[in-house]
């Protein structure tokens, strides 16, 4: 285990994001085909019409599973999946 453990992490070190390619590609995809290294911003990108390929984050010792939405990743289901354009801010009522 150790093994598969260190080869991961110098697969991982300087390695940056394969879209943008300025910050560190710390994140892959479980389902996408290849190695993808992605920063947290293009791998939302990447994934905006794949919401349920599964996620994992480089922790520098190992991979934990991560969700699109822990990364900032919200899905609208109505308007061609943007914003609302009769949105306006909204508050809970209070019980």
């Amino acid at each position: 285990m150790s093994i598969i453990l260190e080869t991961e992490a110098q697969e991982r070190q300087g390695s940056s994001c394969k879209v943008c390619n300025e910050a560190e590609g710390v994140i892959q995809c479980k389902i996408c085909i290849g190695f993808h290294g992605w920063c947290k911003p293009c791998t939302v990108k990447v994934h905006k019409h794949l919401p349920f390929h599964q996620l994992e984050i480089w922790t520098g010792a190992c991979y934990k599973d991560i969700s699109l939405g822990k990364l900032g990743f919200v899905w609208f289901l109505g308007h061609g999946r943007d914003l609302c354009p009769l949105s306006s801010h909204w508050e809970d009522m209070e019980d």
